[in-house]
């Protein structure tokens, strides 16, 4: 793998950035995996998102709807164009070739037990082999 993203936070800008990391490598034609752990678990498994402070407010959210359209990837929402879907930027980086792996750790922390379709729950050693092959790592 030539790069690991790894997605900590539960924060929707903290996605956004790790997954933009990602989606640039995958267009390139380098193989790139995701790693979700800690809050980002948690999303995924239901709980909402949230924005850090100084990007809620709604000047700068409408902004950043508007231009989520004009990406390799339009995560604009399709049933609020003032908004942003994260999912589509996930399906759609998925579609782009990138890998989601979950941390068997903090999944088990957390008690979860049920993951997105096409994700990979790496246990301990497969995610420290992960992190030993990947020639970058990024972590949000």
């Amino acid at each position: 793998m030539n790069t690991l993203v790894i997605i900590r936070s539960g924060l929707a800008n903290a996605w956004i950035s790790g997954l933009f990391v990602a989606l640039d490598g995958a267009t390139k034609g380098k193989q790139v995996g995701v790693l979700f752990s800690e809050e980002a678990l948690k999303v995924l498994n239901g709980e909402p998102f949230f924005w850090s402070p100084l990007l809620r407010d709604k000047e700068t959210m409408n902004t950043m709807a508007k231009n989520a359209a004009g990406g390799t990837i339009n995560f604009q929402s399709s049933r609020d164009r003032r908004q942003i879907d994260l999912w589509r930027l996930v399906k759609g980086a998925q579609g782009k070739g990138v890998q989601f792996y979950a941390c068997s750790s903090w999944s088990k922390l957390l008690g979860m037990d049920k993951f997105p379709e096409g994700m990979q729950v790496l246990s301990q050693e497969e995610l420290s082999q992960t992190m030993d092959n990947a020639t970058r790592i990024w972590s949000f």
